[in-house]
């Protein structure tokens, strides 16, 4: 009984002294939105023009999700894609991801969904958006599932397509590199960019 006990009390002790879990920047949101995505494994960050300047010194595109607490396919795409380790390892080691409530921007997200309206013919939500470091929106879709032909794959294919046809050259250079590793495919981008922002505000 006392062995039992001083078991629990060292388990207790030990839980204790365990470094706490980095708190998400959305886990204070005013917004309900962003506060569901707090857990999230992806490294979530609320919008700020700061993370522009983050995108060019680390070199990486910024992915930018917008939503509303109501939308029902937010929730599933949560759910499916962005509570998925392996989906979050990818977009946080190759992007800065960043969140978005559309309630709370409406300007950015209007901005965006109509960028996605023209070049993919509709839009909606959830509206995920991949933005160089310099505000140029580069390629955007809606819902999309994780499997088969899911976000990653999706993206894997549509960032360099969109490069291509876009003749992003005249504004910027971009190196993509892909290939197999560890039995995954492994997808490295890096941007050089010139010239000014598209966001609205900036």
């Amino acid at each position: 009984m006392l062995e039992g006990m001083c078991r629990v009390l060292f388990l207790m002790l030990l839980l204790h002294s365990l470094p706490a879990a980095a708190s998400s920047p959305l886990a204070d949101s005013p917004s309900p939105y962003l506060a569901l995505h707090a857990d999230d494994p992806v490294a979530w960050q609320p919008w700020h023009e700061s993370l522009l300047e983050q995108a060019r010194q680390e070199e990486k595109l910024l992915f930018i999700s917008s939503g509303y607490f109501a939308c029902h396919w937010c929730h599933v795409m949560q759910r499916e894609s962005f509570r998925d380790e392996a989906i979050a390892a990818w977009l946080n080691t190759h992007f800065i991801p960043v969140k978005i409530d559309r309630e709370l921007r409406p300007e950015l997200d209007s901005y965006l969904n109509d960028f996605v309206a023209r070049t993919r013919g509709s839009a909606g939500w959830p509206l995920s958006v991949f933005i160089t470091p310099e505000g140029h929106p580069l390629a955007g879709t809606t819902y999309l599932p994780p499997q088969h032909d899911g976000l990653v794959a999706h993206m894997l294919r549509l960032l360099p397509q969109l490069a291509r046809e876009q003749g992003l050259d005249d504004g910027f250079r971009t190196i993509i590199n892909t290939g197999k590793g560890g039995g995954q495919e492994v997808f490295h981008l890096h941007i050089h960019l010139l010239g000014g922002s598209d966001l609205p505000g900036f």
